[in-house]
């Protein structure tokens, strides 16, 4: 009855949480498309970034373009808290001032830390920033063969609508799907449009549009959600820009919850050579812990990487009595199945005879009972990882 409140109180909570903010960027401004030439690692044709180490050149190139304005940073590998979100479209060789094609566009996230710090699968899929205040918009527009409502302005007007919604902590989540187990003001700092431009009759065909500023996120955590659309100055109508993209800004935490699995031999593994994870062969309630993991300094919790120290964790068993059953130990490897070993202590019920923990004697209960300490080694899981499998406590 208890855990059933405290679902209830959590769903609520889960969904008094849902608070958004709104901001939207349109302030593309032209500039001459051979700035960006002999770039290393830009692709003008396929609207690519090789690799954050090109994402540097990159930036600094755009910022020397706005002329010095704060809507970008400078890119150098000593911020670690910057990030940068990057867009870059290409139009078509057969785009008309009134009939626009994209030919391919890809969206990048930077963030400035030393070459080497920030993956390629985090530069380009893993859409994740950690937990940070703010985060700067870059989206640069390449090949535009249109014309200009003035010096200052194109033909087309690029809208990039970003909505922040505030969600419950990753931590809180797994704790909340783990008791579920037991019952079954943003800021768009527009750059000024004075800085870095040439005049219309200047710049040649094709030329290129950049835009962009910076948001400061009210919400943390929240998902970032990214809509572009652009308008031609002829009938006004929004038309699709490019496909709709969410970014992930959660930062590490303090602790988090899990299943723990005691392990007595390695058939009972399952081991994933792709992953270097392991997961229980078969999943029962009957010998699992559920457990707070603690940790000496704040952890990603949502992902994947590897625990090289221990940190300790604390449980108790999976089960209608689960005082009766109680883990005590440390646990250390890959984020989703790490190794753990600890004491366990078990409450034994007292006999008519020997109440000895490794020989007990006798078949009638005296009442009461007493704690035995057993050595245990298993994995220690995710929530995600077998929650659904356990169904309610036996």
């Amino acid at each position: 009855m208890r855990i059933t409140v405290l679902c209830f109180v959590l769903s609520v909570c889960l969904t008094a949480a849902a608070t958004t903010q709104h901001e939207v960027f349109n302030n593309a401004i032209p500039f001459k498309s051979d700035v960006l030439d002999g770039l290393k690692g830009l692709d003008h044709d396929k609207a690519t970034l090789d690799n954050p180490a090109a994402a540097v050149q990159f930036i600094n190139a755009i910022r020397s373009i706005q002329g010095g304005v704060a809507s970008l940073p400078i890119a150098d590998g000593s911020h670690k808290d910057t990030y940068v979100l990057i867009h870059i479209l290409r139009w078509s060789d057969s785009s008309t001032a009134t009939k626009l094609k994209v030919q391919a566009d890809h969206w990048y996230l930077y963030r400035d830390v030393p070459i080497g710090q920030w993956s390629q699968e985090d530069f380009t899929s893993a859409k994740r920033l950690l937990g940070v205040k703010q985060v700067y918009i870059l989206y640069v527009h390449l090949n535009y063969k249109g014309t200009f409502i003035s010096s200052t302005r194109a033909a087309y007007v690029p809208t990039y609508d970003l909505t922040v919604t505030k969600k419950i902590p990753a931590n809180v989540a797994h704790l909340y799907s783990l008791l579920a187990a037991y019952t079954g003001g943003v800021t768009a700092n527009s750059p000024a449009a004075s800085r870095g431009l040439f005049n219309a009759e200047l710049l040649p065909t094709p030329y290129s549009l950049w835009g962009g500023g910076i948001l400061n996120l009210q919400y943390r955590p929240s998902d970032i959600l990214i809509k572009s659309t652009f308008s031609l100055q002829d009938d006004g109508s929004d038309q699709k820009l490019a496909d709709d993209i969410t970014f992930d800004n959660e930062g590490p935490y303090w602790w988090d919850v899990g299943f723990a699995v005691p392990v007595k031999k390695i058939s009972e593994l399952k081991l994933d050579t792709t992953s270097g994870t392991a997961t229980p062969a078969k999943v029962s309630g009957e010998n699992v812990f559920s457990v707070f993991d603690f940790y000496l300094k704040p952890v990603d919790v949502k992902g994947s990487g590897f625990m090289a120290y221990p940190h300790p964790i604390a449980g108790v068993a999976f089960a209608k009595q689960p005082l009766h059953k109680i883990l005590v130990g440390g646990a250390w490897g890959p984020k989703a199945s790490e190794i753990y070993v600890g004491a366990m202590f078990v409450k034994q019920p007292n006999l008519s005879g020997s109440n000895s923990c490794s020989n007990p004697s006798g078949t009638s209960f005296t009442g009461g009972g007493h704690w035995c300490t057993q050595f245990s080694v298993g994995i220690n899981l995710s929530v995600s990882a077998i929650a659904s499998k356990l169904g309610a406590p036996k």
